[in-house]
């Protein structure tokens, strides 16, 4: 005959089982939804997404210096999305009711790389290209998402400091609580420090970087099916933009402006226009430049359902032409690296380069991912 303290040792003890089934699995009813909320809130964030992401391309022509460094492009930027991590995560840790488990998540995601960064935000609140539905969040997924563009938030503010750009009081705090200083102003100690031709071969140096990156791995790795899951923002359907955005990042490096359409007085291909030994070469790379632009928005979309597509083929063409002019482009510079008038002019080049590109662009990347953090936040609300 079984004793009452037999029958409530036993209840008990499936108590305790059912609970840590509860926290290993997650939640799995509709308790664990979010309770307010819109789905103009998730279209919101979804679009501000888009235009936090299209910052952060355009800076991938001077990837050097501290989004190297500092490892923040990786952290940032890393694809493909640990899909399958994240969801065992969110089967085991409720971040948005639990500190012990908040704090966990917060560290995983400061830590991280392919958890992390623009990939985890989209892969959260898109789905086939779309807004996802309000319905089927989570309040721990959202949670997440915000600690992920909290943290995309303050990658971008180290980069402005770390180039000697100018933050705010409340930046200021953010770095400070992320106990977090650049170890100098890389912009004037590395970059501005340096013969004006090794400053303009260091900018084509950074195309050449990204467009071959564009060409061989974003495009080149699925296209030629060495590994078709390596396709970026495949959630958001945006892989053409960014191809798009990261040849437009060239365009601004090369033409001395966020959003310049033509070369801008003092910029590097103003220079080499004007300069009669490069004004054929310098024709040759702005053509070969629209040619790729033209080539990538001839794409057929999404990038992630039509890869294989013969307009892949023509955009990588585009690009390798391109990084071929710019190489001819970089040797007539070099040939000169001597003559004190270019490296004057050049000098010249290479702070507006700096002020008007680099600062500019990175200011902007801030100011939206500030705008991203409040709007994944406004999600749950």
């Amino acid at each position: 005959m079984k004793t009452i303290n037999y029958y409530v040792i036993t209840l008990m003890t499936i108590v305790a089982v059912l609970f840590t089934a509860c926290k290993e699995n997650g939640p799995q009813d509709e308790d664990s939804k979010i309770k307010n909320g819109s789905q103009e809130a998730v279209d919101a964030a979804c679009n501000q997404w888009k235009q936090s992401r299209q910052y952060w391309e355009w800076s991938e022509a001077f990837l050097f210096g501290p989004a190297t460094t500092y490892g923040i492009d990786p952290h940032t930027d890393t694809w493909p999305f640990a899909k399958a991590q994240f969801e065992n995560l969110m089967k085991k840790y409720n971040p948005a009711s639990d500190e012990d488990d908040a704090a966990f998540i917060d560290e995983y995601i400061a830590t991280g790389q392919s958890s992390a960064g623009f990939h985890a935000v989209e892969y959260i609140i898109f789905r086939d290209g779309q807004p996802r539905s309000i319905s089927d969040f989570t309040e721990d997924e959202v949670y997440y998402a915000v600690a992920a563009s909290k943290d995309l938030y303050l990658a971008a503010i180290k980069l402005v400091a770390a180039w000697g750009g100018e933050i705010s009081k409340d930046e200021e705090k953010i770095l400070e609580d992320a106990e977090w200083e650049p170890e100098n102003n890389y912009g004037e100690e590395h970059f501005l420090n340096q013969s004006g031709t090794n400053a303009a071969v260091q900018i084509i140096e950074g195309c050449h970087d990204i467009i071959g990156e564009v060409s061989e791995a974003k495009i080149g790795s699925a296209y030629t099916g060495e590994d078709t899951d390596y396709i970026e923002s495949p959630y958001a359907h945006n892989s053409i933009q960014d191809f798009k955005d990261n040849v437009l990042s060239c365009q601004h490096a090369l033409f001395g402006g966020l959003d310049a359409t033509q070369p801008l007085e003092g910029s590097l291909i103003a220079y080499t226009d004007a300069v009669p030994a490069m004004q054929e070469q310098s024709a040759k790379v702005k053509t070969a430049l629209a040619n790729a632009i033209a080539k990538i928005e001839a794409m057929k979309k999404p990038f992630v359902l039509n890869y294989s597509d013969i307009s892949s083929k023509n955009a990588m063409d585009a690009l390798n032409e391109l990084d071929e002019e710019l190489d001819e482009l970089e040797d007539l510079l070099k040939a000169y690296a001597n003559n004190e008038t270019q490296n004057t002019q050049l000098k010249a080049t290479a702070e507006k380069y700096y002020q008007n590109v680099v600062l500019a662009t990175y200011r902007g990347l801030a100011d939206q991912g500030k705008r991203l953090a409040e709007r994944v936040e406004k999600i749950s609300q």
